[in-house]
């Protein structure tokens, strides 16, 4: 932790004396090549697709499955993956998209 401010090497911010992690992109103070390119392709990311950037964000803490071949018949497949664009695009709240979900699986099993 550096005791003068100091300019993240990943996203260019300044930050204040002894501050451990870049406050904008949180890339530590003291960090290797490797990660200050990591950090800044993530920040990069997250700027042009903010979307996709929190998508990998979700997908480092919390698990998914996708959808195989073999789960559904191609309607309900095509229709969970629209629920899902929905999702990714803002257009439904995740409440929204798991009761569509929960229903297209609950009309296919009604069969």
């Amino acid at each position: 932790m550096p005791a003068y401010t100091w300019s993240c090497l990943a996203c260019d911010r300044t930050n204040p004396a002894l501050a451990s992690f870049c406050e904008r992109c949180g890339c530590p103070a003291q960090a290797s090549g490797s990660r200050i390119e990591g950090t800044r392709s993530a920040w990069r990311l997250k700027a042009k697709l903010p979307l996709a950037a929190e998508w990998a964000e979700i997908t480092k803490t919390s698990p998914f499955f996708t959808v195989q071949d073999q789960a559904f018949p191609k309607q309900q497949a095509d229709q969970y993956f629209s629920v899902q664009s929905d999702l990714l695009q803002g257009s439904v709240t995740p409440a929204e998209a798991a009761k569509k979900m929960q229903d297209i699986v609950s009309a296919w099993v009604k069969k």
